[in-house]
């Protein structure tokens, strides 16, 4: 698995790089990352310089190896604040942050209106949603389609509840941001997981 999301993150590098450049057009001098885990997105993080990053994960054990990406990155200890939280109830005060990131996490939360509306809460007005997700293959795939339903119980059994066939973009449109700029593409190679959407939304 940790092999397999290695060779993810070398194929979504140049796509993760632009996109995060796109979220960096704007000074960033505090940042939320739900579900940071190992802390792959650190090394784009780092861009920012004088950023102040809080990575929220549900799971402790993770805490080491992401303050590991971010010495790797360049980042000093005091720039990564770890926190035990879910993408429901974000531990950090409403209005505090410039940014939030959440790349491959809408796929397992459960209650994925809640972990926006969290989103919502935390950034200041004017903060920008950078977000990455697989999703529901679109409409004329059908075949597909049908595959990541009839397969969505076995992947959430065997996946820490990982759904194949969510629509997260449409969960996005609708939750009140001011704007939503998407795209969706598919990863070559990922099959049931291949179809995905990201973008930047913002908050007024």
């Amino acid at each position: 698995m940790a092999h397999g999301m290695q060779d993810y993150e070398e194929q979504m590098a140049g796509f993760k790089t632009k996109l995060f450049a796109a979220l960096f057009t704007s000074q960033i001098h505090s940042m939320l990352e739900v579900g940071m885990g190992t802390g792959p997105n650190l090394k784009y993080l780092a861009a920012q310089k004088s950023v102040n990053i809080v990575g929220v994960d549900p799971n402790p054990e993770m805490a080491p190896y992401a303050i590991e990406a971010a010495s790797r990155a360049g980042l000093t200890r005091d720039q990564l604040q770890m926190l035990d939280g879910t993408a429901e109830q974000l531990p950090v005060a409403s209005e505090t942050q410039d940014a939030v990131i959440c790349t491959l996490v809408l796929c397992s939360v459960p209650n994925v209106e809640s972990a926006l509306a969290e989103v919502k809460r935390v950034l200041k007005p004017g903060g920008k949603f950078l977000f990455i997700e697989h999703v529901l293959a679109p409409e004329p795939d059908r075949k597909l389609r049908l595959f990541q339903h009839v397969l969505n119980p076995l992947q959430q059994a065997t996946a820490d509840g990982c759904h194949l066939d969510r629509d997260t973009l449409k969960a996005i449109q609708f939750a009140g941001f001011a704007t939503v700029d998407a795209s969706s593409f598919v990863v070559p190679g990922l099959g049931l997981i291949g179809p995905h959407i990201a973008g930047i939304a913002t908050v007024n």
